[in-house]
């Protein structure tokens, strides 16, 4: 894949505004090129992000790409997944209704690829 990317992936925060400063800040220091948009954008070369606030729901919304390395995508998508959660995930008033697509999308790329059989736990 030329350019893999996580699809969205949904967060429940307390304060999503705040939560997307601390982001940006924690980044900072490895000199991204930053655009804010619709949230924040920032681009490290091989790989990029956007975090984004939901306008209706105390969510962040995360997307994660890279150039041609699926590790590489999956290991940023882990690591600011962690950091969110580090920062100000809400585990007090997650909403049960929002499905991480994610961990779906994981499973099917790993039967696809032959990494698990279907079925398989």
């Amino acid at each position: 894949e030329r350019y893999p990317i996580s699809g969205e992936i949904n967060r429940t925060v307390s304060n999503p505004e705040e939560l997307l400063e601390k982001v940006k800040d924690y980044y900072l220091k490895l000199d991204p090129n930053i655009e804010s948009l619709d949230g924040y954008s920032l681009d490290f070369g091989v790989w990029r992000f956007n975090l984004r606030m939901s306008n209706t729901e105390p969510l962040v919304r995360l997307n994660v790409e890279t150039r041609g390395d699926i590790d590489l995508m999956k290991s940023k998508t882990e690591e600011i997944l962690n950091l969110i959660e580090d920062l100000g995930w809400d585990n007090n008033h997650l909403n049960p209704n929002l499905i991480d697509i994610s961990i779906l999308y994981w499973y099917y790329i790993d039967i696809i690829f032959g990494y698990i059989e279907y079925g398989e736990q």
